[in-house]
């Protein structure tokens, strides 16, 4: 089992929290736009670092980092590039990469946009951790944490750097991360769990309103909700829905 802390396009902003929300994990993922070698040093000081130079990232930092990382971690084969797309918008530059050898896990940055989704055609999840740094559009600075064990991806959660996420707020992101995960993975004990769950959510009322609250705070994981309504209209005969933004 590997604890993974993720993150992007810092653009040479360090903030202390990344060390702190990164604690428990064993590895760190930059997927670009690092920004300066001293947001690089401090992280590999902190953990090994993996990473890939963004297109903002200067000589020095692409003489320490590849455009494109490739590599197998506790049973799942990962791809980072910078500028990579999503599921039904990959870009040009790795598309043929990731139809000819799919990852288990294709990672990217740039967009600034946390996405999390699963591309059913290539069996393959995709994460862009959003932006963690202070430049850009962005109002929210994310980064994730997820867990890999055995081939399978599992615990993953948004941290968001603007300010404390309150506990319902973090549950929820927790619980739609969750079912993502579930959609990847997709065993048969992983949809028993993730079916008894869902029947204490019965009529989606409460969990509804209860999102609709908090919604404001991860407005940015619109694929995440996308996976979770799928999924209910799945295990609801169709009928299920949990909140269109």
């Amino acid at each position: 089992m590997t604890r993974i802390g993720l993150l992007s396009d810092t653009h040479a902003y360090w903030d202390e929290k990344y060390l702190e929300y990164f604690e428990s994990c064993d590895e760190i993922w930059h997927a670009g736009d690092i920004g300066s070698v001293e947001v690089a040093e401090k992280l590999a000081a902190f953990r090994p670092l993996r990473a890939v130079y963004g297109n903002i990232d200067g000589q020095e930092i692409r003489k320490m980092f590849p455009q494109v990382n490739r590599f197998t971690v506790d049973g799942a084969e990962v791809l980072i590039k910078h500028i990579g797309g999503y599921p039904g918008k990959y870009d040009p530059s790795v598309i043929g990469s990731l139809m000819a050898r799919p990852p288990k896990l294709f990672i990217s940055g740039h967009s600034h946009i946390l996405k999390v989704k699963y591309d059913k055609t290539l069996d393959m999840l995709h994460i862009n951790p959003g932006a963690a740094g202070m430049s850009g559009f962005h109002k929210v600075r994310t980064m994730v944490r997820f867990v890999i064990d055995n081939g399978t991806f599992k615990d993953l959660e948004v941290i968001e750097l603007a300010g404390e996420i309150s506990y319902n707020s973090f549950c929820h992101v927790r619980f739609l991360s969750d079912l993502c995960t579930q959609l990847m993975n997709n065993s048969d004990d992983n949809e028993r769990n993730y079916s008894s769950r869902w029947k204490r959510h019965s009529s989606l009322s409460a969990f509804q309103s209860d999102f609709q609250t908090n919604h404001a705070r991860i407005r940015q994981a619109d694929d995440l909700l996308s996976a979770v309504n799928a999924y209910a209209g799945r295990n609801t005969g169709g009928a299920g829905h949990l909140y269109s933004a």
